[in-house]
């Protein structure tokens, strides 16, 4: 099947796009309500309603959920391997391309700088292919005409690279490893810190202990797959697999998290299917 050069996407609450994307699409998401955190290679910015982010394909980011209401927004997902080269030889659209190549940790536009570009969000959504492709291209010029784009992490540090790196690794083992057990020790060594650096060094960076981190990333995943239909299981298969062992801590954590309990909240996703 040939790959769309864009496609958009809905982002919607514990649904929203996973945290670390292990593919090369870029995204440029207008945050339509909540708002935030976005951990981009260590560096940690706090985001709105009427934000727009942009975070390049394979770039390792964390998007934690913190005020209230819930999270949501219009995303424009494009692969920069799959873009026909001879589209973007073109000056006016190669330039875009060379703005959003200098932010190779992303950027940040909030405002009324948001606004304009904000608008072609809306006049894309429900589009698809040929009128897709012409309604991000227009996108494209806005971005390129806004004078207002914040870089999300410092550049061509060498030091902050290598911190980023090294939560980049801690982050990605535990989403590889979410549904099983995972101790502090382990990530400790695996850091090269002791256990009490560690614990410091880890909620400096995510604002969040390990074992709350971890519950978190469980809790997303539970919900994703409730979300997606995954209803033959029942609720506590997908706890198990999801790496929780212990029923009542898993029906506390949800509550704690979501607000609801676990049957509340699939009895919820299933009701707004239906209609």
């Amino acid at each position: 099947m040939e790959r769309q050069v864009v496609r958009m996407q809905e982002e919607d609450g514990p649904c929203f796009h996973p945290r670390l994307p292990n593919c090369s699409e870029s995204k440029i998401t207008f945050f339509t309500g909540g708002g935030g955190l976005v951990n981009v290679a260590g560096a940690v910015n706090p985001f709105a309603a009427g934000d727009i982010l942009f975070i390049p394909g394979c770039q390792p980011h964390i998007i934690r959920f913190i005020f209230e209401g819930q999270l949501t927004g219009l995303s424009l997902y494009f692969n920069n391997s799959s873009s026909p080269s001879a589209l973007f030889s073109v000056p006016e659209i190669r330039r875009t391309a060379d703005l959003l190549s200098r932010y190779s940790s992303g950027f940040k536009i909030s405002g009324a700088a948001s606004a304009a570009i904000a608008k072609k969000f809306f006049v894309a959504k429900g589009e698809q292919g040929l009128q897709l492709l012409i309604k991000f291209l227009e996108l494209l010029m806005e971005l390129y005409r806004c004078e207002n784009i914040v870089s999300l992490a410092p550049e061509k540090n060498n030091n902050f690279q290598f911190e980023g790196e090294r939560i980049r690794r801690a982050v990605e083992y535990i989403y590889q490893n979410f549904s099983r057990s995972i101790s502090l020790s382990e990530m400790a060594e695996m850091a090269h810190l002791t256990k009490e650096s560690f614990c410091r060094y880890f909620k400096q960076h995510t604002g969040h202990s390990l074992a709350d981190f971890t519950n978190e990333i469980r809790i997303e995943e539970v919900c994703r797959r409730l979300c997606a239909g995954q209803t033959s299981m029942v609720i506590s298969e997908v706890a198990y697999e999801c790496g929780f062992r212990n029923m009542s801590h898993f029906n506390k954590t949800f509550r704690v998290l979501m607000g609801t309990t676990p049957h509340q909240y699939m009895q919820s996703k299933r009701m707004q299917v239906a209609l």
